[in-house]
């Protein structure tokens, strides 16, 4: 389905949409972040959309629920333009936001969860790694480990959903192997992942970064690969983009917030 082909949300609630990103120095990854939120609020264009940063960057959350609440939304739906619910989600930017809201008895709050295993996420996830291997004609998928990287985190459950969208990912493609590490936080580490790759017998090397803007973690995995390319010179290692800005990340998030109770036009 195509980004246009969405209705457009009704707004009979007055509802608000805050959407919300990590964060980062990098105005590479702000300026993904802020695509996507065009494309949102183009296809929720009858709901007032902003948009803030949990931390690093501006405007921050607090900023987000001021504007908000000065166009008279009675409702806040907060979308976290996150991967997967770690303590960010569950804990960091609910208390954010009832901070905000403190004293304010006429605004309710809808959390919309992150965008995990959708479909539409598992769709760019393999785009993006065809969009790296077009070029490699000469590899076979079947001999091909694809290496999905993800941030870390401490929180067992979003672990479990890196690993659950890693094997609908391999159950989706003909790969030879899909593994998982993260560069921090969890195990395996990148460098045991790479490690674990380099021991295989697999004679092409896909690095996927599981990330959804870039920042300085995609940076940390650049540099990690391209110090394991040189020091392995019998395997191709390919590096794929990462998720990145995409009318499927709008189309995710629009989805989830028809899930979590938004009307939607019949037309």
């Amino acid at each position: 389905m195509s980004f246009g082909a969405f209705p457009p949300l009704r707004n009979t609630a007055r509802s608000g949409l805050l959407l919300i990103g990590h964060g980062t120095r990098q105005q590479a990854g702000l300026a993904e972040f802020f695509e996507v939120v065009g494309q949102i609020r183009a296809a929720a264009a009858e709901f007032p959309v902003e948009s803030c940063f949990l931390e690093i960057a501006e405007p921050d959350i607090a900023t987000g629920v001021r504007r908000l609440l000065e166009r008279s939304v009675q409702r806040i739906v907060a979308c976290p333009l996150l991967l997967f619910a770690a303590g960010h989600a569950k804990r960091d930017i609910p208390a954010a936001i009832q901070a905000a809201i403190q004293g304010n008895d006429c605004a309710a709050i809808q959390h919309v969860p992150p965008l995990e295993c959708q479909p539409e996420i598992i769709e760019l996830s393999e785009q993006r790694f065809a969009e790296a291997i077009c070029k490699r004609p000469e590899f076979t998928l079947e001999n091909t480990l694809l290496l999905l990287v993800g941030r870390g985190n401490s929180d067992p459950t979003a672990i479990a959903q890196m690993h659950r969208f890693a094997a609908l990912r391999a159950q989706r493609s003909q790969l030879g192997k899909v593994v998982v590490s993260f560069v921090a936080m969890a195990e395996p580490s990148l460098e045991a992942g790479l490690q674990l790759a380099a021991e295989s017998r697999f004679e092409h090397i896909v690095v996927q970064p599981h990330l959804l803007f870039a920042g300085q973690i995609l940076a940390q995995i650049t540099k990690a690969v391209a110090g394991q390319a040189r020091r392995q010179t019998d395997r191709l290692l390919t590096v794929t983009p990462h998720l990145g800005p995409s009318p499927l990340v709008a189309q995710a998030v629009i989805g989830l917030c028809r899930q979590c109770g938004l009307r939607i036009d019949s037309d």
